[in-house]
């Protein structure tokens, strides 16, 4: 029952401080607010629910979890409200938005190109036989591609192939009137990059890739509805329940017509269950509370979180690189799927494998101010191409740093794609030639 309680009051909680600031701003459903807020709601509250009345677990460790993930969100109201983060988004100079059509064009052709070389690499290397082979070996394919050393080349082709993609769209929004050979060529470079991503069974690629185009149309041209982004929002959760389903299908030794024969034919339960399996993040942290610290693990007070600084080198520059907190969580509570998966353990879960409760407080305010800089920053510069094209990039990080921790892969994609942009926008960008 005290459980039950719990999962309300959090959930009321949630409900009642998001529908008070839409009031006062407007809802803004891809603002960084929303996007922890919302995605908070189904990796606490929902999730908890779901335990309760479909799981086996331990009362008292679940009571536990929703004390600590309640301390924790205040903790983030706190640092949310505070003045410390919306002084820092004013003062963050905007990005460049005088951007030279024919150098975005040369720049983006050249980017694009080099993105689809570095998937054949990726290809040439993991042994496969081809596109054919990868999908129907999405298991080993991503396992490969996403493993160290690896996963640099990976992420490079994604930021490489959807910077081109989200600039073009932004191009053709603005305009009044296009081709509709444009608009064709458009569409064929979407469905190209999302097979490519989609072959690595990487759900959240192909899903980050739709609503980057959706943030962008939502910022630089006109909002969308509440009934087309309800649309929307269905088939992206068909999306990712049926990408999931093909994943774990396609395991190797059948055909790619078998394989999408027996992922569509997957009862409608099996999907739910798939989707909400993507919520697993309390769970880990009630392993975390129960069996935390273990023989081979004590408090890490700290260190793990001064590992974020050397996470962006590659490993062959730093043989000794520490891992990630997903890779060391695994390999402590999951040592059966080291190897196969990483198992993120949420900011909570991280921040108390660093300083018990008092790191759930730490993680928790840092990561309020870090989203109020974000909403400040956002709000100031809405019709900054510059802004928009990174922001579309990157609008899941504070979803992305709840679920998985500031020590994690999270944090190396926010890097790698904030040097990346601002390095394309430099070199695109409108410069008048000086008269002596």
């Amino acid at each position: 029952m005290i459980n039950i309680i719990l999962a309300g009051l959090l959930s009321i909680i949630v409900i009642t401080v998001y529908s008070v600031e839409n009031r006062k701003r407007g809802l803004d459903l891809f603002s960084p607010y929303s996007v922890f807020l919302v995605m908070f709601f189904f990796y606490f509250p929902f999730k908890a629910f779901d335990i309760i009345f479909f799981g086996k677990y331990d009362e008292a460790t679940l009571t536990m979890a929703l004390i600590y993930i309640i301390i924790g969100l205040f903790s983030f109201f706190m640092g949310y409200y505070l003045k410390i983060g919306t002084m820092l988004g004013k003062m963050i100079k905007p990005m460049p938005d005088d951007l030279s059509r024919s150098k975005t064009l040369v720049i983006s052709v050249i980017m694009a190109a080099f993105g689809v070389s570095l998937y054949f690499l990726i290809l040439k290397m993991a042994d496969f036989g081809g596109i054919i082979g990868a999908y129907t070996n999405m298991w080993r394919f991503r396992r490969i591609a996403f493993s160290q050393g690896m996963g640099y080349f990976t992420l490079m082709m994604h930021l490489f192939l959807n910077i081109p993609l989200t600039v073009w769209f932004i191009y053709l929004i603005k305009q009044e009137k296009s081709r509709k050979s444009v608009w064709l060529l458009f569409s064929f470079y979407l469905v190209m990059m999302s097979l490519i991503l989609f072959s690595f069974g990487a759900r959240g690629m192909v899903v980050g890739v739709f609503l980057s185009l959706i943030i962008c149309y939502q910022y630089l041209k006109r909002s969308i509805s509440f009934k087309y982004l309800a649309v929307i929002a269905v088939f992206l959760i068909l999306l990712i329940g049926f990408a999931t389903a093909f994943r774990g299908v396609a395991m190797g030794g059948i055909s790619i017509g078998e394989v999408v024969t027996a992922s569509a034919g997957l009862p409608a339960q099996e999907y739910l269950n798939i989707l909400i399996s993507r919520l697993d993040v309390l769970s880990f942290f009630m392993t975390i509370l129960q069996d935390f610290p273990t023989q081979g693990m004590d408090f890490q007070y700290g260190r793990t979180l001064l590992n974020i600084f050397v996470q962006p080198i590659p490993r062959f520059l730093f043989q000794e690189k520490p891992c990630l907190i997903g890779d060391i969580f695994t390999q402590q509570f999951y040592p059966e799927s080291v190897g196969w998966v990483s198992l993120d353990p949420s900011i909570f879960g991280e921040m108390y494998m660093n300083f018990h409760v008092a790191g759930i407080v730490i993680g928790l305010y840092l990561l309020g101010i870090i989203c109020r800089l974000s909403q400040v920053y956002l709000e100031k510069n809405q019709k900054n191409r510059g802004v928009i094209l990174f922001y579309a990039q990157i609008f899941g990080f504070p979803a992305s740093f709840l679920a998985a921790g500031f020590n994690s892969g999270a944090m190396i994609s926010f890097v790698f794609c904030l040097v990346v942009v601002l390095a394309y926008l430099n070199l695109i960008r409108y410069r008048e030639v000086k008269q002596a």
